[in-house]
């Protein structure tokens, strides 16, 4: 576990690219997609990105559909925790958490966004 202060803050517009480029980093992306034993399952490019992570996400326009907040350490982003609800039933969510790079995994900072 770190004692490094972990926090979060409510994305903006402008987090949208860097949320992308975190996602798309090959060194997590091949994990998170499950590598190369699903080819049928790419890192999608940024256009199909913006397609399916729409403005809302970002600007905490429809809280009920789903927000990214970016995860802090000590002021500094290293990563993103976000919640989708809209196409799922009742009072369930998915949630997905992407780190900057492969530096900011298995070091607890996921967890203790969750917390």
């Amino acid at each position: 576990m770190t004692n490094k202060i972990i926090s979060l803050r409510p994305s903006t517009l402008e987090d949208k690219h860097a949320v992308y480029n975190w996602f798309s980093n090959k060194d997590i992306s091949k994990a998170m997609l499950m590598g190369d034993e699903y080819p049928e399952n790419p890192v999608p490019n940024e256009e199909t990105f913006f397609e399916d992570y729409e403005d809302y996400y970002f600007d905490g326009s429809a809280p009920e559909k789903g927000r990214v907040y970016i995860i802090c350490m000590d002021d500094e982003p290293i990563g993103s925790i976000n919640y989708s609800s809209f196409h799922l039933h009742g009072n369930k969510a998915e949630l997905d958490i992407w780190m900057k790079n492969i530096d900011f995994c298995g070091k607890g900072y996921g967890s203790q966004a969750i917390k």
